[in-house]
């Protein structure tokens, strides 16, 4: 059972409360302190085994040009791998820094398996770097790529930073590399669900994208947006769990879409092989 998506941006092992204080401000509201805390490795290890969470990925966002401030660092997310073997680094770079392509080749000697942008957070439009030379880069690793599209709880931070016709036009360009749609690009769920049918290189996460329970959430999906018979029959092979940690609570989520009407193998696939198969390519490269 893998978490494919959580932000673990409040440790002990690389922030002090200095600066997770500012990372949250700019991620959640700007006249709030971040409510988390900080955490040990020992909790979050005990959180994931409390919700029979085997391994997660670690996502970073490289925000620092225009947010001061990372999600997460490579190195810190290196650094907490360092500490659990249950978590998966993947890295982050930002293509409008002259040095991306030095950031992705020290990413790789790191051995982190995975790309997260977050265009909107990160400041720039994916529409002006659809040919930009990271992508042949990353195309060697094998790594897969996770996209940030549709809804975000950011202050000043747009929606529309990479679309999802964006999307679909780099699995077109690069066939090889596999592209992971955070959130459903929620509001645009039936868009995301018919772009990964028709592209191979297409996969959904469906962590959780705005304020509500994670029961009501993911059967508003599931009965609202698409249907049980869509979610059994046609993107069984490319959905996978990600629970969008720390806003909502990994096992909770996890929770709330084992009690989707769909059958045990296609839950299999949701929770593990899909997630598996895209990290079992990346570990080729």
């Amino acid at each position: 059972m893998m978490d494919f998506h959580t932000h673990l941006i409040f440790m002990k092992e690389v922030k002090d409360k200095e600066r997770w204080d500012k990372v949250g401000k700019y991620f959640i509201y700007p006249d709030s302190k971040y409510p988390f805390g900080t955490r040990s490795m020992a909790e979050i290890e005990a959180r994931m085994d409390s919700g029979g969470i085997d391994r997660i990925v670690v996502l970073p966002v490289d925000c620092e040009r225009i947010r001061g401030e990372a999600l997460l660092t490579n190195e810190e997310v290196k650094l907490l791998c360092g500490h659990s073997q249950r978590l998966i680094g993947f890295a982050s770079v930002d293509p409008v820094k002259a040095t991306v392509l030095d950031d992705l080749a020290d990413a790789n000697a790191m051995g982190l398996v995975g790309l997260k942008l977050d265009p909107g957070l990160q400041g720039f439009r994916l529409s002006d770097h659809l040919d930009h030379p990271m992508w042949k880069m990353v195309e060697g690793f094998h790594w897969p790529v996770v996209l940030h599209s549709g809804f975000t709880f950011a202050p000043g931070v747009t929606m529309y930073g990479s679309k999802l016709e964006e999307i679909e036009q780099l699995a077109l360009r690069y066939p090889g590399i596999n592209f992971v749609v955070a959130h459903w690009a929620f509001p645009w769920v039936m868009e995301s669900v018919l772009i990964a049918i028709k592209n191979p290189n297409v996969f959904i996460d469906v962590s959780m994208a705005y304020f509500d329970n994670p029961r009501t959430y993911s059967k508003f999906i599931l009965e609202k947006m698409i249907s049980p018979s869509i979610a059994e029959k046609s993107v069984r092979e490319k959905l996978i769990f990600g629970s969008n940690y720390p806003r909502v609570r990994m096992e909770s989520l996890k929770s709330a879409y084992e009690a989707w009407p769909i059958s045990d193998k296609a839950k299999r696939y949701l929770f593990e092989d899909n997630a598996a198969r895209l990290l079992n390519t990346a570990h080729r490269g």
